[in-house]
């Protein structure tokens, strides 16, 4: 992978465990505080889809490389939709106009799918053997 792309992915990684632990901060000690967990983790959001025009580089790359497992490709897909469905479902539940689809919350539907992106994540560290901060040539190939 070009060193680009290790860096988004680098910021990547520290986005969704922030997102993570302000989530679960908010979630666990509640809004009504001082400092906004709710606004950090809404920025958090922010950032990722900022960063998103860049990751697209590095999707594409990786999806056209014959080299590339399918495995591999598969759990870069799979990580994709948890991304693309966390972060819609969180924003919709930001609007106050949608509470439920189907049987479930907006919030089951957010929390359900993040954590699916994190175990997709570890997954796909797992399967690549890319270790993050390891020097590009010691690493495997990571395309999501």
């Amino acid at each position: 992978m070009r060193q680009g792309g290790r860096r988004v992915d680098l910021v990547l990684g520290l986005l969704l465990i922030s997102g993570v632990l302000t989530g679960i901060a908010a979630d666990t000690i509640g809004v009504r505080w001082p400092l906004d967990l709710i606004q950090l983790h809404a920025a958090g959001a922010l950032a990722i889809l900022l960063l998103a025009p860049w990751k697209y580089v590095v999707i594409r790359r990786g999806l056209r490389n014959p080299r590339q497992r399918r495995p591999t490709k598969t759990l870069s897909l799979a990580l994709l939709l948890f991304a693309l469905v966390t972060i819609g479902s969180g924003l919709l539940h930001s609007t106050g106009r949608a509470e439920h689809v189907g049987p479930l919350t907006l919030m089951q539907i957010h929390v359900g799918a993040a954590v699916g992106a994190v175990l997709t994540v570890v997954a796909h560290f797992s399967v690549t053997g890319y270790a993050p901060g390891a020097p590009a040539s010691t690493a495997g190939h990571c395309s999501a």
